[in-house]
C-alpha cells in the first residue's frame, strides 16, 4: 500500500531539511500550464520505465501529477520497482496551489471534451474554452448529424 502525503506535509518536511525527491509525472504542457514551485524532477509518466535509472531508491520519492490518480500508479510502480519510501501527493497540484472556489474555473482548461452532438462525430473541442452564444452555433453547424446544422 502506497502512503500519501498532503502538500502541507510535504513543505513542513522539506523545510525541516529532509531529503525529498519530488517527481512530476505530469506532461509537458500540463507543466507549462501549472508548474510546480518547489525543485522537482519531471519525468511524464509514460517515460518512466525508460528513466528509472534518473532516480535513487534508497532517497524518500513523493509523486505529483494533475489530481492523485496518475502519480498513485507511479508510485506504485515504483514500490514493484525496489523503491522503499514512496509517497503519493494527496491531491496533487490542485490540491497544492489552487484555492477549492478556484480549481474549476482555472483548471477546466485539462478536461478533454468531444463534440456531444452525435455519437459518431469524434471532433475535439478547444480545451478550456467556453464559446459565446453565436461562436458557439458556428462551431456546431460544421458537426455532421447536429441540430445546429440546420440553422
Amino acid at each position: 500500500m502506497i502512503k500519501e502525503m498532503t502538500p502541507r506535509e510535504f513543505l513542513e518536511r522539506r523545510t525541516a531539511g529532509a531529503e525529498l525527491t519530488l517527481l512530476d509525472v505530469r506532461e509537458d504542457w500540463e507543466t507549462a500550464l501549472a508548474p510546480v514551485p518547489a525543485d522537482h524532477l519531471h519525468i511524464p509518466m509514460g517515460q518512466i520505465a525508460d528513466r528509472l535509472s534518473e532516480l535513487n531508491p534508497a532517497q524518500e520519492t513523493v509523486v505529483i501529477c494533475r489530481s492523485g490518480g496518475r502519480s498513485l500508479q507511479v508510485a506504485h510502480f515504483l514500490s514493484a520497482h525496489g523503491f522503499d519510501s514512496v509517497y503519493n501527493l494527496a491531491g496533487g497540484i490542485l490540491a497544492s496551489r489552487v484555492p477549492p472556489q478556484r480549481r474549476q474555473r482555472i483548471f477546466s482548461r485539462y478536461t478533454s471534451a468531444r463534440c456531444r452532438t452525435t455519437p459518431s462525430c469524434a471532433r475535439p473541442r478547444r480545451l478550456g474554452w467556453r464559446p459565446s452564444r453565436p461562436s458557439r452555433r458556428r462551431s456546431l453547424r460544421s458537426c455532421p448529424g447536429s441540430r445546429a446544422a440546420a440553422w
